[in-house]
């Protein structure tokens, strides 16, 4: 499945974080250290705020997932790359698309940047349908039972 399968690729649009005063709106940026939060800010007239739940990527393919409203770093030419789902997503799902994008994180470099076609035409596996519907912890304790079996095989 490629990722314009299951997503809207959008672009960020705002100024650098400095540009803006304290306000109520999270500010994304690049990278994972507290996925990629930065700060409360009022946002600008110009910029495009997103009002639905979604994975920013950076520009080396650093994905996180972002619980709206966001304001995600959209200057100059490492901006924010905005993936919105095109059928209603958990934050279970969104979260394992994410961990998926990121294990393609080895394509992107400052010569290859991540870019919307470069990203649209990734493929990514489906998740299985009988993750769809569980949480993150009902995922990983099935996961841990089935390689404890197989530890106890040994």
């Amino acid at each position: 499945m490629k990722i314009i399968d299951k997503f809207n690729i959008e672009k960020a649009k705002s100024k650098a974080f400095g540009n803006h005063k304290i306000g109520n709106i999270p500010f994304i940026s690049n990278g994972f250290d507290n996925n990629g939060f930065v700060g409360f800010v009022k946002p600008l007239q110009s910029e495009r705020i997103f009002n639905q739940d979604g994975i920013c990527i950076s520009a080396f393919c650093e994905a996180t997932v972002q619980k709206a409203p966001f304001l995600p770093r959209g200057n100059g030419g490492s901006g924010l790359t905005v993936l919105i789902p095109k059928e209603k997503m958990n934050q279970e799902q969104l979260h394992v698309y994410a961990g998926l994008i990121n294990t393609q994180r080895w394509r992107f470099s400052f010569g290859r940047m991540v870019i919307s076609d470069r990203l649209s035409e990734l493929d990514l596996p489906n998740i299985p349908r009988e993750f769809e519907n569980n949480t993150v912890k009902k995922i990983v304790n099935k996961i841990l039972n089935s390689a404890m079996k197989q530890i106890t095989k040994i």
